[in-house]
């Protein structure tokens, strides 16, 4: 941990759980003593949420904080590991000495959130800001920080709470309650850690939910080539205008990192999707690269529909070190309030496209993209959305909405195909390897990371079967 910082310390590794912890300290695994070279020692140890720590043999001070993450086979989280704080660490004053003050203790912790914030992974920075100190979350405060990663992990939570009823979800769930899988790996304050997390009877909250008894549905299912790949889809539609739609296509063979990049780079979303007439960045926020407001406007062939205006919020999510096991994406309408004109975080609402378009509210949608096959070379996708379509559905007979979704799912599919066997020359190839940012830097190697985590707990996962059949 302290060659992290660069410190010129001497290690020496103690008895687990044998070395006289600091009077603050009572219960926490010691794992290593460290040596100063001023007549001090320095207790290095591993506490809940994954949070590591270093103290002062008197345990009058914190030197050093961690944030590490858990690893899917469990044991001691050891992947990951970020100095989030060092405290007098390095410096020629004795280690008894605080050299740093609260304040810049605090700072460091809330640049290490927003670099967790960055790279998608809120639920991280969450958990962090959870167990930080109160000068600590006084910083982040201060900055916007800790309201900015409250408003998304809030969006988070909605968006897990109505992913988790999916129908391809729920099959996982059933398997996971039948091996009694451990699920308590924490996302964050009041989020589902998996998909059997979320208790079935629950009500969810607005942005999925609906009062109405009376189900009107419709089921799609279609194959979107020759070789096996097929979207197995379900819409609903609400007695208040609204729809909401579900659907899911296994092992697709492009990779998350350039699904991802298809779908962020919403001005190219055209050469994708059928029936755009126009699709824009209104407004980037600094906090990542997936929090921004976007629109686009499409022209579908609804009779009496002149087009379509959708302005949405947009959040990312990296869920790769959870049960979730993928990438999220998560789409909604802002909360436009009232002050000088509707505002939603400071950015006034944009004015409509067009005076004749309809303009949708998109209450809620949900991707998560999973990363699979040997290489991490396929996804499997899971989408979940409710919107406010404002045309009577006396206008969507049960036969066009099967052919608008077949239509749009294959037009998608060819399309996607089409730009992946020529992605390096494409503008989405340029933008994904040209340009750093922290959207797709470290990705490859996360997914990585993940897939060699994977094939280890699909081994294990067989041989649970194998026991369960057997019994």
């Amino acid at each position: 941990v302290l060659a992290q910082v660069g410190c010129g310390f001497s290690f020496q590794r103690g008895p687990m759980g044998q070395c006289a912890t600091p009077s603050c300290w009572q219960g926490a695994d010691v794992v290593l003593v460290v040596e100063s070279g001023k007549g001090e020692s320095i207790y290095i140890a591993h506490e809940s949420a994954g949070v590591g720590r270093a103290v002062s043999e008197s345990g009058s001070h914190t030197l050093l904080q961690t944030q590490t993450s858990s690893t899917k086979s469990g044991g001691l989280p050891h992947q990951d590991l970020d100095v989030i704080s060092a405290n007098g660490l390095g410096r020629s004053e004795p280690c008894s000495e605080k050299a740093d003050t609260l304040e810049a203790l605090g700072e460091n912790i809330t640049a290490q959130v927003r670099k967790l914030v960055r790279e998608l992974r809120t639920q991280e920075g969450a958990a962090l800001l959870q167990h930080a100190g109160v000068e600590e979350q006084k910083v982040a405060r201060d900055s916007g920080l800790l309201e900015a990663v409250e408003l998304q992990s809030q969006y988070l939570g909605y968006a897990l709470d109505g992913l988790a009823k999916h129908p391809g979800l729920a099959k996982e769930a059933d398997l996971a309650g039948m091996l009694h899988l451990d699920s308590e790996r924490s996302l964050g304050p009041q989020l589902p850690t998996t998909p059997c997390s979320v208790p079935r009877g629950r009500s969810t909250t607005s942005l999925f939910s609906s009062k109405s008894t009376r189900r009107d549905l419709v089921e799609v299912e279609f194959d979107l080539d020759d070789d096996g790949h097929k979207v197995e889809a379900f819409m609903e539609f609400f007695p208040d205008g609204s729809a909401s739609i579900q659907w899911s296509a296994s092992e697709l063979p492009i990779p998350v990192t350039k699904v991802m990049c298809l779908i962020h780079e919403i001005d190219l979303i055209g050469s994708l999707v059928p029936f755009i007439q126009h699709a824009a960045c209104l407004h980037q926020f600094q906090w990542n690269d997936a929090d921004r407001i976007v629109r686009v406007v499409s022209k579908p062939p609804i009779p009496f529909v002149a087009g379509l205006d959708a302005v949405s919020q947009r959040f990312g999510f990296d869920l790769l070190d959870s049960p979730w096991g993928g990438m999220c994406l998560v789409e909604c309408s802002p909360n436009w309030v009232e002050g000088d004109g509707q505002q939603w975080r400071g950015v006034p609402r944009p004015a409509p496209y067009e005076a004749r378009l309809k303009q949708v509210d998109v209450k809620t949608m949900v991707a998560l993209g999973r990363p699979c096959g040997k290489l991490g070379e396929l996804t499997t996708v899971f989408f979940t959305a409710r919107g406010d379509l404002k045309v009577p559905r006396s206008m969507l007979p049960n036969w066009l909405v099967c052919n608008l979704v077949k239509l749009i799912g294959k037009f998608i599919y060819q399309h996607a195909l089409e730009v992946e066997a020529k992605f390096d020359s494409s503008e989405h190839g340029q933008r994904l390897h040209g340009v750093s940012s922290p959207l797709y830097d470290t990705l490859d190697q996360r997914i990585a990371r993940f897939i060699q985590g994977t094939l280890h707990e699909d081994a294990e996962v067989a041989e649970n079967i194998g026991g369960v059949q057997t019994a």
